[in-house]
């Protein structure tokens, strides 16, 4: 009986650090429990190299007050939900929308999650064929061939470009297959490619 009370007993000590050791998940080796300054990562542009400031992020203990530890980026999550570990403090954002930047407070095991936002607020670039220009002059009657444009984003996709031409007096002149129209009256024309 003595030696089933001994092998109880060891049973449960055995599940009760068991359990601790699974409670201090998330918190470091010693057992101290760590947070982050307050802080917001700005939004990032799409395609641009983005460098994350680690060090005015200060780590504190559980009393607020700042401790002798640093931080660093563990991994980000992807708009797209693939998941990166950042090897430097840098990452090209090729993707919009909503990161998950993964801080960890170095030597523990303390995951802090942030927020990122990615957008695109730079529009297409437009550019006109090579060697092909707008011409200057034409006189009344003259067929005027407009050259044709392309439209690229940082994300590499190409949309279709279109233009509008309007006449001296702001009417809306319409243009042939090819860009093509004919001035008809003598003055300005306003020529604007989307």
């Amino acid at each position: 009986m003595k030696k089933i009370i001994i092998f109880l007993l060891a049973v449960v000590i055995f599940l009760l650090c068991a359990a601790c050791g699974e409670n201090r998940q998330g918190g470091s080796e010693s057992g101290d429990v760590y947070f982050l300054s307050e802080f917001v990562l700005p939004d990032a542009e799409y395609g641009e190299f983005y460098k994350f400031d680690l060090k005015s992020v200060k780590v504190l203990d559980e009393n607020g007050k700042t401790v002798d530890k640093t931080v660093g980026i563990d991994s980000i999550i992807w708009p797209s939900g693939k998941k990166t570990k950042l090897a430097g403090t840098s990452v090209k954002l090729n993707e919009v929308g909503q990161y998950t930047v993964n801080y960890i407070v170095k030597g523990t095991d303390q995951i802090f999650e942030k927020t990122l936002f990615c957008k695109d607020t730079q529009g297409p670039v437009i550019s006109l064929g090579e060697n092909i220009f707008i011409p200057e002059r034409a006189v009344i009657g003259q067929r005027v061939i407009l050259p044709e444009g392309t439209a690229s984003d940082l994300s590499g996709v190409e949309g279709e470009v279109t233009y509008s031409i309007l006449d001296p007096s702001g009417q809306e002149v319409a243009a042939e297959a090819g860009g093509r129209f004919t001035a008809k009256t003598a003055g300005d024309y306003l020529v604007t490619y989307s």
